[in-house]
Protein backbone atom coordinates (compact mmCIF):
# COMPACT_ATOMS: atom_id res chain seq x y z
CA UNK A 1 0.00 0.00 0.00
CA UNK A 2 3.06 1.93 0.90
CA UNK A 3 4.20 1.83 -2.43
CA UNK A 4 1.05 2.53 -4.43
CA UNK A 5 0.83 6.24 -2.05
CA UNK A 6 4.15 6.73 -3.30
CA UNK A 7 3.75 6.41 -6.97
CA UNK A 8 0.80 8.75 -6.38
CA UNK A 9 2.94 11.06 -5.12
CA UNK A 10 5.38 11.13 -7.63
CA UNK A 11 2.85 11.23 -10.46
CA UNK A 12 0.78 14.00 -8.72
CA UNK A 13 4.21 16.42 -8.48
CA UNK A 14 5.16 15.25 -11.88
CA UNK A 15 1.62 16.74 -13.58
CA UNK A 16 2.34 19.73 -11.07
CA UNK A 17 5.53 20.36 -12.10
CA UNK A 18 4.75 20.22 -15.87
CA UNK A 19 1.50 22.52 -15.68
CA UNK A 20 3.99 24.97 -13.80
CA UNK A 21 6.94 24.47 -16.43
CA UNK A 22 4.28 25.10 -19.44
CA UNK A 23 2.92 28.17 -18.15
CA UNK A 24 5.76 29.65 -17.26
CA UNK A 25 7.16 29.08 -21.00
CA UNK A 26 3.99 30.40 -22.58
CA UNK A 27 4.30 33.51 -19.85
CA UNK A 28 8.40 34.35 -20.68
CA UNK A 29 9.24 34.23 -24.27
CA UNK A 30 12.38 34.26 -25.91
CA UNK A 31 13.20 37.56 -27.05
CA UNK A 32 14.90 38.23 -30.07
CA UNK A 33 15.96 41.44 -32.05
CA UNK A 34 14.00 42.99 -34.36
CA UNK A 35 15.87 43.92 -38.11
CA UNK A 36 15.66 46.91 -39.61
CA UNK A 37 15.73 48.09 -43.01
CA UNK A 38 18.74 48.37 -44.20
CA UNK A 39 19.98 52.09 -45.65
CA UNK A 40 21.54 52.95 -48.64
CA UNK A 41 24.40 54.12 -46.71
CA UNK A 42 24.59 51.65 -44.27
CA UNK A 43 25.31 49.33 -48.24
CA UNK A 44 27.66 51.68 -49.63
CA UNK A 45 29.53 51.51 -46.02
CA UNK A 46 30.07 47.98 -46.16
CA UNK A 47 30.48 48.04 -49.67
CA UNK A 48 33.62 49.88 -49.56
CA UNK A 49 34.79 49.22 -46.65
CA UNK A 50 33.71 45.88 -45.42
CA UNK A 51 33.93 44.04 -49.04
CA UNK A 52 33.30 43.91 -52.94
CA UNK A 53 30.57 43.66 -55.12
CA UNK A 54 32.76 40.93 -56.87
CA UNK A 55 33.12 37.31 -55.82
CA UNK A 56 36.66 36.56 -54.80
CA UNK A 57 38.37 34.56 -57.42
CA UNK A 58 40.73 31.48 -57.05
CA UNK A 59 43.01 29.89 -59.53
CA UNK A 60 44.63 26.19 -59.37
CA UNK A 61 48.16 25.32 -59.82
CA UNK A 62 49.31 23.04 -62.84
CA UNK A 63 51.27 21.24 -60.62
CA UNK A 64 49.82 18.82 -57.77
CA UNK A 65 50.44 20.99 -53.96
CA UNK A 66 48.72 18.97 -50.98
CA UNK A 67 47.09 21.85 -48.41
CA UNK A 68 49.76 20.71 -45.87
CA UNK A 69 52.44 21.65 -47.69
CA UNK A 70 52.06 25.24 -48.47
CA UNK A 71 49.54 27.70 -47.86
CA UNK A 72 49.61 30.85 -50.24
CA UNK A 73 47.45 33.71 -50.80
CA UNK A 74 47.20 37.18 -52.81
CA UNK A 75 44.93 39.95 -53.37
CA UNK A 76 45.08 43.01 -54.72
CA UNK A 77 43.27 46.17 -55.51
CA UNK A 78 43.36 49.01 -57.37
CA UNK A 79 41.71 52.52 -58.25
CA UNK A 80 42.47 53.02 -61.97
CA UNK A 81 42.46 56.41 -63.17
CA UNK A 82 42.12 58.10 -66.35
CA UNK A 83 44.34 60.98 -68.17
CA UNK A 84 42.76 64.36 -68.01
CA UNK A 85 44.35 66.46 -71.06
CA UNK A 86 47.69 65.92 -71.60
CA UNK A 87 48.43 65.21 -67.87
CA UNK A 88 48.58 61.25 -66.84
CA UNK A 89 47.81 60.06 -63.21
CA UNK A 90 49.61 57.34 -61.81
CA UNK A 91 46.88 54.48 -61.00
CA UNK A 92 46.87 53.19 -57.68
CA UNK A 93 47.82 49.75 -56.29
CA UNK A 94 47.03 47.86 -53.29
CA UNK A 95 48.85 44.05 -53.06
CA UNK A 96 48.92 41.71 -49.98
CA UNK A 97 50.23 38.46 -50.08
CA UNK A 98 50.96 35.50 -47.55
CA UNK A 99 53.31 32.73 -48.13
CA UNK A 100 54.25 29.75 -46.03
CA UNK A 101 55.46 26.66 -46.64
CA UNK A 102 55.65 23.49 -43.84
CA UNK A 103 59.34 22.48 -44.31
CA UNK A 104 62.16 24.00 -45.87
CA UNK A 105 62.98 27.62 -47.50
CA UNK A 106 62.38 29.14 -50.50
CA UNK A 107 62.05 32.07 -52.38
CA UNK A 108 59.28 34.15 -53.56
CA UNK A 109 58.47 37.04 -55.74
CA UNK A 110 55.83 39.14 -56.16
CA UNK A 111 54.49 41.14 -59.41
CA UNK A 112 51.41 42.96 -60.89
CA UNK A 113 50.82 42.05 -64.19
CA UNK A 114 49.25 43.85 -67.57
CA UNK A 115 47.18 43.16 -70.19
CA UNK A 116 50.11 42.34 -72.36
CA UNK A 117 52.07 40.21 -69.90
CA UNK A 118 54.78 43.18 -68.85
CA UNK A 119 55.57 43.27 -65.23
CA UNK A 120 55.91 44.81 -62.46
CA UNK A 121 57.99 43.34 -59.03
CA UNK A 122 56.28 44.40 -55.88
CA UNK A 123 58.42 42.50 -53.70
CA UNK A 124 60.37 39.13 -53.22
CA UNK A 125 61.63 37.61 -50.49
CA UNK A 126 62.58 34.41 -48.07
CA UNK A 127 59.61 32.35 -47.31
CA UNK A 128 59.93 28.98 -44.52
CA UNK A 129 57.73 27.75 -42.09
CA UNK A 130 59.23 29.74 -38.95
CA UNK A 131 59.15 32.55 -40.90
CA UNK A 132 56.01 32.84 -43.60
CA UNK A 133 56.74 35.85 -46.09
CA UNK A 134 53.98 38.02 -46.13
CA UNK A 135 53.27 42.00 -46.16
CA UNK A 136 51.09 44.50 -47.94
CA UNK A 137 52.10 47.06 -50.31
CA UNK A 138 50.38 50.35 -51.95
CA UNK A 139 52.22 51.53 -54.75
CA UNK A 140 51.25 54.14 -57.65
CA UNK A 141 52.31 53.13 -61.18
CA UNK A 142 51.31 54.55 -64.60
CA UNK A 143 50.60 51.07 -65.99
CA UNK A 144 46.80 49.37 -65.83
CA UNK A 145 47.81 46.34 -64.59
CA UNK A 146 44.95 43.87 -64.27
CA UNK A 147 46.68 40.93 -62.65
CA UNK A 148 48.56 40.10 -59.87
CA UNK A 149 50.95 37.21 -59.22
CA UNK A 150 53.20 35.70 -57.10
CA UNK A 151 56.08 33.31 -58.00
CA UNK A 152 57.82 30.25 -55.69
CA UNK A 153 59.93 27.86 -57.05
CA UNK A 154 57.92 25.22 -59.50
CA UNK A 155 54.91 27.57 -58.95
CA UNK A 156 52.54 30.37 -58.91
CA UNK A 157 49.47 31.92 -58.33
CA UNK A 158 48.11 34.54 -60.67
CA UNK A 159 44.67 36.49 -59.68
CA UNK A 160 42.61 39.30 -61.44
CA UNK A 161 42.84 43.02 -59.27
CA UNK A 162 39.62 44.06 -57.84
CA UNK A 163 39.11 47.83 -58.94
CA UNK A 164 37.73 49.82 -56.37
Amino acid sequence: MANKNVLKHIIFITIVLTIITSVLANEVPIKLPEWYQVSAWEIEVCSKWGGSELAQVGATSAAPISLSQLTVTLQAEAIYYEPIGNTSIDNIYTVSWYIQPIGGEFEYAVYLVDANGATANVASGTASYESPGFSHKALSHPTKFIKARIDWPGNSLLLPIIPK
